[in-house]
């Protein structure tokens, strides 16, 4: 089983910077994670009001929400957002690297062979269907 570790992560950013759309899909990704470490309320309001170590700090919460807003409306950012998030995401390892690795041993778990939103792609990066795509419909198990 994969550990994920901040050099992996470098290198998605590395990649992600030089354009490689899988990279910058995984950067979508971890966005995605550190939006949903915020709480309910946080989200809503794209603040931070808890310091819990999770989520946004206060300084990027308005534009983490709503960077995280118009990928789940439009499916995309910009490449000026792009570029932005690149440089504002690596602040947020630690959370990224919680979620990669629980997302691994998701994958080598009895469940995690059954799901097929978990897979691996060449870059070596983990990459799963989005949250906000994912439906009953396309989670297939057992086939």
């Amino acid at each position: 089983m994969k550990t994920w570790t901040h050099e992996h992560l470098n290198k998605i950013f590395e990649a992600a910077q030089q354009g490689h759309e899988k990279a910058r899909e995984q950067v979508c990704f971890f966005l995605n994670v550190v939006d949903r470490n915020q709480t309910e309320d946080e989200r809503q309001a794209g603040q931070t009001t808890e310091s819990n170590g999770l989520g946004f700090n206060s300084t990027d919460a308005p534009f983490g929400t709503s960077l995280a807003r118009q990928l789940r409306t439009n499916g995309r950012l910009t490449d000026k957002q792009m570029t932005a998030l690149i440089k504002m995401i690596r602040k947020y390892s630690r959370q990224i690297l919680a979620q990669a690795n629980a997302l691994e041993k998701l994958k080598h778990s009895e469940l995690g062979q059954t799901m097929h939103n978990v897979v691996d792609d060449p870059l070596g990066t983990l990459h799963y269907v989005p949250y906000w795509q994912i439906n009953r419909d396309s989670i297939r198990l057992g086939d």
